[in-house]
């Protein structure tokens, strides 16, 4: 017997950024929640592309334009 797919639950974003009230530590830093956002935003543009060449050039271009916005620091 198959067990049956749990059923969706609601996002909790709590989970993500922490909750004080609630008592709950932050899972990543505000610095993480950024670059995860980023990501989500040039997935969400390339998704909603209607061929597949021009979901790739929306992926590219999300990339391009986040590899210019975060930089990457080196350590001292």
């Amino acid at each position: 017997m198959k067990k049956r797919p749990s059923p969706l639950r609601p996002f909790d974003l709590t989970r993500y950024v922490g909750s004080e009230e609630r008592g709950i530590p932050a899972r990543y830093t505000p610095a993480q929640l950024i670059v995860l956002s980023a990501g989500a935003v040039g997935l969400l543009a390339a998704l909603a592309q209607p061929t597949e060449p021009a979901a790739r050039a929306a992926a590219h271009l999300a990339s391009k334009h986040n590899r210019r916005r975060f930089q990457p620091r080196l350590n001292k």
